[in-house]
């Protein structure tokens, strides 16, 4: 890598810390201690993470107070026939209000099934050993699952959760990936 490049990189690395944090949707996993509310609270906003700033802060804001700040308690009582209607009106870009639902359910059979993210993305990627691209296509192809059922899936799942096999750069399950896995001010390293 050319200096130049280098050094430009270094400089916002250390530029952008915790005080720089506002607005972006990493914040909101900030508001959490327990290591559930911060991965769920992470999904979420890695998952709305396209689109207008102002946009997606305020469609965090409202699924935030749907789960009342308690990210894992809600998902790990969530039922989508229950609990679907909280959504209703709630709608971003692609994604309708039962996308929405459907992601917390899909997220609930995961922690019921699986205990967390993380295990769901490591079983694949240890067990196999192949490489992220492969890691990531799975992920996304299970939580895709999980979340439809046995229905067909609709567009604004699907753009939930792209398929790198397919030519996606999957740069939202990246972010996530990467405020999972880097321990530094921002990000959590949850998953070392």
């Amino acid at each position: 890598m050319p200096n130049s490049l280098k050094r430009k990189l270094d400089y916002h690395y250390h530029y952008f810390d915790y005080s720089q944090i506002s607005p972006d949707p990493l914040e909101f996993l900030h508001r959490y201690k327990d290591p559930r509310d911060i991965e769920i609270a992470g999904i979420i906003s890695s998952v709305f993470a396209y689109g207008n700033m102002k946009q997606i802060i305020s469609i965090l804001e409202k699924v935030h107070k749907v789960m009342k700040a308690k990210p894992y308690e809600f998902v790990s009582k969530y039922k989508y026939e229950r609990d679907a209607k909280l959504f209703d009106g709630i709608k971003h870009r692609f994604y309708t209000s039962n996308d929405i639902a459907l992601l917390f359910n899909g997220l609930n059979k995961i922690y019921k099934n699986y205990g967390s993210l993380k295990y769901l993305f490591l079983l694949y990627h240890f067990e196999k050993e192949k490489s992220l691209k492969e890691s990531v296509h799975f992920f996304s192809q299970n939580l895709i699952s999980l979340m439809a059922g046995n229905k067909k899936p609709s567009r604004g799942l699907i753009f939930m959760f792209p398929d790198p096999m397919k030519g996606s750069a999957c740069k939202r399950m990246n972010l996530f990936l990467r405020w999972m896995v880097r321990k530094d001010e921002l990000d959590f390293g949850l998953w070392n």
